[in-house]
């Protein structure tokens, strides 16, 4: 009987040993990932939209598609290495559907936030660099997120506006 015991101790131990080695693989392909698509996302502005879009679009552009990729494959790597922990998928996509539901319930403001922000590149409505009026507040445009937008003002006080409230903006470059 010890022996039935140890042994199914040690198949145990070796088992747990590989789901965490196999998880620890899948964040360094993640890291890496990350990394990898950032990269390529940024050599790909820097170097052929110039040509098409302006220098402030493409940086603008990058941002927004280097964070999204970043989150594509977070969500990707954490849902791999729960599965590989021995969550069953079926359950685990029960639980993406339903969280997926509760925060787009929850979170309006986010997704308000996010369209207004995509409509705002795709309009072009104002790019990195540019000097802009948004809500009374003007400066120059240090970043555009997918929530909000990053404004320096000639004082140097950086204003966080959300992309979802802004309703009228003045483009001093254009």
């Amino acid at each position: 009987m010890p022996a039935i015991v140890s042994t199914t101790i040690s198949m145990f131990i070796i088992s747990g040993i590989s789901k965490l080695s196999y998880s620890l693989l899948i964040i360094i392909v993640c890291l890496i990932s990350i990394k990898l698509s950032t990269k390529i996302i940024n050599k790909f502005f820097v170097s052929k939209a110039p040509s098409i879009i302006s220098i402030n679009k493409a940086s603008t552009l990058s941002a927004l598609l280097s964070g999204i990729s970043k989150y594509a494959i977070v969500l990707v790597g954490l849902c791999a290495v729960l599965i590989s922990l021995g969550v069953p998928p079926a359950t685990l996509t029960a639980v993406l559907g339903t969280g997926t539901v509760a925060i787009g319930l929850a979170a309006q403001s986010i997704v308000k936030d996010t369209i207004a922000g995509f409509f705002i590149l795709f309009e072009n409505q104002f790019a990195v660099g540019e000097t802009i009026t948004i809500e009374g507040k003007t400066g120059i445009v240090e970043d555009i997120t997918i929530r909000k937008t990053l404004l320096r003002s000639d004082d140097g006080v950086l204003h966080l506006i959300p992309n979802g409230s802004i309703s009228i903006v003045s483009n001093n470059c254009k």
